[in-house]
Order: C-alpha cells, then structure tokens, then sequence
C-alpha cells in the first residue's frame, strides 16, 4: 500500500515501517540521538523501528566468523544487583565460557536493559549444516569439536557492530 503525492515526501510501505526522505535536526533537541523527521506538511512525524527477535545470527561486516546472540531483557532491579555485584566482586568479571562474550545493552528507544549473550559458531558446524540442509549429506565421522575462544580485539569489535546494529531495531 503506497501513498504519495506531489506535495508529500513519505512512503508507507507496510503497517510496522515507513519510508521517508527525512530532514533531521541538531541532537540538541533529541536527548536520545534518534532522528527528528518532519513530513511535507512539516508535521513531527515519530520513526517506527521494525521489531527485531531476541535471538538471531549475526556477523560483524569486517569479520569471518558468526555468532548465535541472545538478548535476555533485565530489570531494573537487577541492573542494580549487578552493577554492585560487579563492583564488590573479583571473579563476577570473569567468564566460565571462552567461546561466549557477555555485555550489557541499554535500548535507546525505551531505556530498557538487555543481557546480551554472544557465542561463536563453529565453521565447521556452518559447513555441515550446509551441507546436510542443501545437499542431503550428512557428516560420515564425528569431527573433534574446535576450540573457539575470544580475543579482547575481537570482543571489542562484535560489541560495537553489534550495539549500531541492534539501534536501527526495536528489541520485543
């Protein structure tokens, strides 16, 4: 369903989404750095995030490897608990699992909190399940699982592709 018109610079393209050529304003007037766009008529319009599933794929545009991500919503209650466990505690920072990373994500949209978990996909697990979903062939041996771990650059990276990922989506 499309509207248009000579005068109008929106596009609805479905119920969830729109599409628009915006006119954005100074951040100033946005404390939560989202877009202020205004319709032809000059009229506010508020930008709809498409709603986006909390656990998915993902992988880093400058990188080879995939990563299944899950984000856990916290309470508020429990941000506290946590920001003062980690403060009173030394091992709290450290990790069991070297193929998993583990960061904290604020939703700007509505300031909600997420635990957002991120563990690395074994390529060889990607080949097989390629292999059998496509081509109906099934692994003949049971491979010896690699050894995935994370590296402190390669933290670092996943969490800042990640966190301007995750901000063009509506995390429900």
């Amino acid at each position: 369903m499309s509207s248009s018109s000579n005068n109008s610079h929106v596009q609805f393209s479905d119920v969830r989404t729109f599409h628009t050529t915006p006119t954005y304003y100074n951040s100033l007037y946005n404390p939560n750095n989202f877009p202020v766009v205004y319709d032809a008529n000059h009229v506010m319009v508020s930008p709809q995030l498409t709603i986006h599933p909390f656990n998915f794929f993902y992988r880093p545009p400058n990188e080879l490897y995939h990563y299944n991500i899950k984000c856990n919503e916290i309470s508020y209650s429990n941000v506290i608990f946590l920001l003062n466990k980690s403060l009173n505690s030394k091992e709290f920072n450290t990790q069991s699992n070297e193929n998993e990373y583990i960061f904290f994500y604020q939703q700007e949209y509505d300031n909600r909190f997420y635990q957002v978990t991120c563990e690395i996909v074994s390529p060889s697990s990607i080949t097989n399940y390629l292999n059998e979903n496509i081509y109906g062939i099934k692994p003949q041996q049971e491979q010896q699982e690699e050894r995935l771990s994370f590296i402190i650059e390669q933290k670092q990276n996943l969490e800042f592709h990640l966190t301007q990922y995750l901000r063009n989506y509506l995390l429900n």
